[in-house]
């Protein structure tokens, strides 16, 4: 499966039971936050097509690992793992996250990797025809038929490019700081809403 992983293991800078409730809270969401711009920035890389199946097929999914009591309340430092992947087939979703709805699409890798020649269908509901009349709505229908076999012809002696939709998301994601940027922000917010100040009838 093509697909990008994710964990984190995460510090709570305020020594209290309920702080430790409150960056796990706002550390997860920081989480789904960097899965999902992760995602959209894969689909932005991401070839539409005639039907927008692959584009529609990438998701992500989230888990938190974060050990709790029997009630549900963390006993420990956060703890998550997620990734981003395109949806090649029915699958049990886990996580505390309901996944976003997505497309099923089972060519991810040839188009993120390339293909050697080949030659595809040139017919059919995913064909290098059905492309080309997205492309070419305009097109008469026989010109149209032929323009579908000569790129068939092509792929044939050439394959096809690579697209590394993945690959160059996965750098520009890294490269940009943002997983991280999201973690201190939230690190940030939870330190807020986790210190008591003393109240104004406690103080000195």
């Amino acid at each position: 499966m093509l697909e990008i992983e994710l964990q984190f293991k995460g510090l709570v800078l305020v020594d209290t039971w309920e702080a430790l409730q409150i960056f796990r809270v706002e550390y997860l969401l920081a989480f789904k936050k960097s899965l999902q711009t992760l995602r959209d920035m894969v689909r932005q890389r991401t070839p539409i097509g005639a039907s927008a199946k692959l584009y529609h097929s990438i998701t992500y999914v989230a888990k938190d690992l974060t050990p709790t009591s029997p009630f549900g309340f963390a006993t420990a430092p956060p703890e998550f793992e997620g990734k981003v992947y395109s949806r090649s087939g029915i699958e049990v979703i886990w996580g505390p996250f309901a996944t976003p709805y997505s497309w099923i699409c089972n060519y991810a890798a040839p188009v993120e990797y390339g293909t050697k020649p080949h030659f595809p269908p040139v017919f059919g509901p995913e064909s290098i025809h059905t492309w080309a009349a997205h492309v070419l709505p305009m097109m008469p229908k026989l010109e149209l038929a032929q323009v579908a076999y000569r790129i068939a012809l092509h792929i044939s002696k050439h394959g096809t490019r690579a697209r590394h939709m993945f690959r160059d998301a996965r750098q520009a994601f890294m490269s940009q700081g943002i997983f991280e940027k999201n973690i201190k922000e939230a690190a940030d917010i939870a330190t807020k809403k986790a210190t008591v100040e003393t109240p104004w009838w406690a103080a000195s």
